[in-house]
This record gives C-alpha cells, sequence and structure tokens, in this order.
C-alpha cells in the first residue's frame, strides 16, 4: 500500500478555513489521467471551445500571457450547480445550447462530478481575472446518472465504517456526509470539529478497509446546512443558500444594538449558530444608535429637562426619559446634544429615581415639531433657488415668463436700401410683464397645517389609548367580580349540602344506637324469662 501525501495541498493544511488532508492509496488509481477521456467518441463539444482533460477552455497559460480569448470579447455562461454544494459556478458553454435544469458533467470544485444549470444563458464580457475559464465537459446521459445513482449505497456503508473508525479511535469529530467523485474513484469524507483532529490512524483505517483515493475535509456546521438547504422561520429559502456568497460573521453584539431578546430560539437559525440576517440592518442600527444616549444615562435635554434614559426607539430615532420631576416623556434625537457640558459630566445629574406615583406623558414627542418645520423650511429654500435658477423664472413650471424679451438686432445697416423682392423686416419692441415670484408662506402653511394634523392624530390616539385603557380595567374588575360572586355562591351552597350531610349521619347514627339498645334490652329480658323458667323447672 503506497500513501502519497504532498506537502503543499494534502499535509493538512487550513485551505479556505478548513482541514483538508488527501490520502492515495494507489498511483494507479490516483491517477487522474483518463478521467475526462471517458467522454464518448464523436461527442460534440463545441466548434470553439477546446476542452483539456480537466474541462478547462484553452489557457494555454493561466496567468493570461497566451489567453485564446480577447479582451472585452462578449462569451456566453450559464451556472452549474453541484449536489450538496451552496454555491453555484459559471461555466463557458460557446455557441453549444442547454437547457435549464438538465444534468451536465462537468469539473467542479470536488472534481468530476453530475451537476444541473440552475440559471439561463447569459453574456460577460472577458477579463483576465476570469481565467481560468471551465467548460462543460458533455450532457449527462442516462448512464451517467445511473452509475451516480449507484454511489449512494457506497456512500452509507463508506459512512459507516468511517463511524465506527471514529468511535473506536475515540475522535473528536463528528462525520456529517460522504461523496464519491470522480466516478466512483475518489471518496471524500466531510466532517465538523471544535478544532484540528490528529486523524493520522482513521486515514489508515480508510484507506485499508476501502481501498481507494480518500479525501478528509473539515467544514463548519453553517456550510453544511448551505449545501442541504431548506426553509428558515421567515417562510423563505436559506439566505445562506440562495444568493449569499460569504454568510456568518455575525456576533451577539449585534442582536444588543438592535434591542432583541437574547433567547435561543429566537436569534439561532436551524443550523444552530447565530442567524445571518441581523447583519443586514445592522449599518442603519448602528447610525442611528448614535444619535440616541445610552440607556441609563443621565442627561439634560436641550429644553432643561434633566433625567435618566430609560428606553430607546432607534427606528424612529426617538427615546423615553424619567425626568426629576417624576413624569416619564418622550424626546426625538434633536434633543440630545452630547457636546453640553452638563452631558460631559453625567454624574452630576444623578438623582434618586425612586417616586411613588410616575406620570406617563410619553403620547407627545418633544422636539419633533422643531425637526419637521425645520426639514420643511430647508425644503422651500432648496426648491426657491433651483426654481429661480431656471431660466431666470422663478415659476415652478420652468418658463421664462419674467425674462423681458431681447431686441433682436439686424447685421446690415440702417441706410441700406431694401432690394423690391425683399421687405423690411420690423422691428418689435414688448414691454416685460412682471409675475409676482410665489413666497414661502404657501409652503410654511402647509407645514403649519401638517403639524396641526400630527397633534390633532397624536391627541386623539393618546384619548382613544385612554378609553380603551379604561373600557379594559372595568371589563377586568367586572369579570372578577362575577367570578368572586360565584365562587361564593359555590361555596355556600358547597357548606349547607356538608352541613346537611352530616345531619343525616347523625340522625342515622342515632337511629342504629337506639335499635341496638332495643335489641340489647329485649335479648335480656329473654335470658332473664329462660333463666326463671329453668328454676321453675327444677324445682
Amino acid at each position: 500500500m503506497d500513501m502519497d501525501m504532498n506537502d503543499k495541498d494534502n499535509s493538512g493544511k487550513d485551505i479556505g478555513g478548513e482541514q483538508v488532508v488527501e490520502v492515495v492509496y494507489d498511483s494507479d488509481v490516483a491517477d487522474d489521467v483518463g478521467i475526462v477521456n471517458s467522454v464518448d467518441e464523436g461527442e460534440d463539444v463545441g466548434e470553439d471551445v477546446d476542452i483539456d482533460e480537466f474541462g478547462d477552455a484553452d489557457t494555454e497559460d493561466e496567468e493570461g500571457a497566451n489567453c485564446k480569448f480577447k479582451e472585452g470579447q462578449a462569451m456566453t455562461f450559464v451556472k452549474v450547480r453541484f449536489p450538496g454544494n451552496a454555491k453555484a459556478f459559471p461555466f463557458f458553454i460557446g455557441k453549444r445550447r442547454f437547457s435549464y435544469a438538465q444534468k451536465v458533467v462537468a469539473m467542479s470544485d470536488r472534481g468530476m462530478a453530475i451537476g444541473y444549470i440552475s440559471s439561463f444563458p447569459y453574456e460577460e464580457q472577458f477579463n483576465r481575472s476570469m481565467l481560468p475559464v471551465r467548460s462543460i465537459i458533455k450532457p449527462a446521459t442516462e448512464k451517467d446518472v445511473i452509475r451516480e445513482e449507484s454511489y449512494v449505497a457506497k456512500e452509507k456503508e463508506a459512512k459507516g465504517v468511517c463511524g465506527r473508525l471514529v468511535e473506536k479511535l475515540n475522535l473528536n469529530m463528528e462525520l456529517t456526509h460522504v461523496e464519491y467523485t470522480q466516478f466512483g474513484k475518489k471518496a471524500v469524507f466531510y466532517f465538523t470539529a471544535p478544532g484540528r483532529v490528529d486523524f493520522r490512524e482513521l486515514v489508515k483505517g480508510l484507506v485499508s478497509e476501502l481501498k481507494m483515493r480518500i479525501e478528509l475535509r473539515q467544514i463548519y456546521i453553517r456550510d453544511r446546512t448551505a449545501a442541504l438547504g431548506g426553509i428558515g422561520p421567515c417562510g423563505r429559502q436559506f439566505c445562506c443558500n440562495s444568493f449569499l456568497e460569504k454568510y456568518g460573521h455575525v456576533n451577539i453584539k449585534m442582536a444588543k444594538t438592535q434591542l432583541l431578546t437574547l433567547t435561543q430560539n429566537k436569534l439561532n437559525g436551524v443550523c444552530g449558530q447565530l442567524k445571518c440576517c441581523m447583519q443586514y440592518e445592522d449599518d442603519v442600527y448602528q447610525e442611528k444608535k448614535m444619535k440616541l444616549p445610552e440607556i441609563g444615562l443621565f442627561i439634560k435635554t436641550k429644553i432643561g429637562d434633566i433625567g435618566k434614559v430609560e428606553r430607546l426607539h432607534i427606528l424612529c430615532e426617538q427615546f423615553d426619559m424619567i425626568t426629576d420631576k417624576g413624569k416619564r416623556k418622550r424626546y426625538f434625537c434633536t434633543q440630545y446634544d452630547p457636546s453640553d457640558e452638563a452631558n460631559k459630566n453625567p454624574k452630576k445629574l444623578e438623582f434618586h429615581v425612586g417616586f411613588d406615583y410616575i406620570a406617563d406623558e410619553c403620547g407627545q414627542v418633544i422636539g419633533l415639531d422643531s425637526a419637521i418645520n425645520s426639514s420643511s423650511s430647508s425644503s422651500d429654500s432648496y426648491n426657491t433657488s433651483n426654481n429661480s435658477n431656471s431660466n431666470g423664472c422663478g415659476n415652478r413650471c420652468g418658463c421664462n415668463k419674467n425674462t423681458p424679451a431681447t431686441t433682436p438686432t439686424s447685421t446690415s445697416t440702417s441706410t441700406s436700401t431694401p432690394t423690391p423682392t425683399s421687405k423690411p423686416t420690423p422691428i418689435l419692441t414688448t414691454t416685460p410683464t412682471s409675475t409676482p415670484i410665489p413666497s414661502t408662506t404657501t409652503a410654511t402653511a402647509a407645514s403649519a397645517t401638517v403639524v396641526e394634523k400630527i397633534k390633532t392624530v397624536e391627541v386623539e390616539t393618546s384619548s382613544k389609548a385612554t378609553d380603551n385603557n379604561r373600557k379594559r380595567r372595568s371589563d377586568y374588575n367586572n369579570r372578577n367580580r362575577d367570578y368572586y360572586r360565584r365562587d361564593n355562591r359555590d361555596n355556600r351552597d358547597n357548606r349547607d349540602n356538608r352541613d346537611n350531610r352530616d345531619n343525616r349521619d347523625n340522625r342515622d347514627n342515632r337511629d342504629n344506637r337506639d335499635n341496638r339498645d332495643n335489641r340489647d334490652n329485649r335479648d335480656n329480658r329473654d335470658n332473664k324469662d329462660n333463666s326463671r323458667n329453668d328454676r321453675d323447672r327444677k324445682r
């Protein structure tokens, strides 16, 4: 048995975050030459593509020095996805035609395998970064598919053999799945482990048992989940299985920034790790949170209120604060100024928060009106400046009514005599009409109207919420009153029933005692009579 282990690729080096080792059992079996030569003779692989033995298009130098394709040349590609792989790889097809979901034979990152086309043909401009360009070997025949399906039983058997060896050697690793590649000449074992594993004895055992080319590859739990796919808690396909090229890089700090509930069922995905989707909105949350104070900090607002920050509303850029007067209020982010001298020393603003009663006044957001007015005034000034700069007109339509008409000048002198065939051009003079430029009072009035409507809606909402709370409280009290009344009635009935039962039992006991006494008295009287009779008889 010949064991060949390269120093560069097969020595257990971390390649892309994975621990990979490849062991060759036999040089004849491990020889890759002839694997791609299994293509049927006469198979049409395209007129404009030369395929080498590894499925690469004719790129004599991978550096691009003698590349067949020219810079900027239009090339037609399709995406091919292989079973057990979360990514789809581009393959050059040239003038050949393939249908969507068609099974093809191509060289994957794990060896020659059968995959399926997962996209429609698309064109891209060639550049040097696309090298090496790979091409599809051939469409998969029924014979190829049957042979690929026959490997399933062998994969299960190999997984069982590896599992027994792992238990025997007591290795800290978990075998996930096994794949047969290169038309059954190579077995790839995928496993997960918390750290690096010394599996030299395991490799020897696998080689002696299976007698074929063996490769052990360490992956992460996310990789296995991305390869299998599925439906997430949101009801959609896994992000790592559909469109994410780089997944992971999620930490618990993102959940704390977004004020999520720190429970395992809510934060973890199907793979048991933190959900990748938490990083989608993390930038927005961090940007908005920078405008707000920290929870538990004593601050002073611009209107002079001093209090302790109790809660943050990050998306709407608002925060709740308990003031030193025992009131809970809601403020807009503009009310907090970290550069204020009072906010630089928050310890001087501390006070005891243990109030007997706290009035809730969060129905109105302090500072929101000024923010709306400032934004509307800035937008009005921007529109006015743009309109005044367009063709010298202040109107929104962009017309030039305010621009006085220019008097046309003639290139010829006034003393020139016109020819009989030409008529003199009359000089027209027009008086410029002055149209007043609309001021910003209309926009300001509109913004004031909007602010009033917002205030009205807030007041109505708060009053409606108060009415609903009052009604809910009264319904709760009535329900409790009925419940207690029913319990009292039931208790009274139970007490009466118990008293009646006790009385009946006492009466029965008294009757039984009387009957027993009567019987005893009768027996005694009979005995006395019998004794008297016996005495008389003896006489």
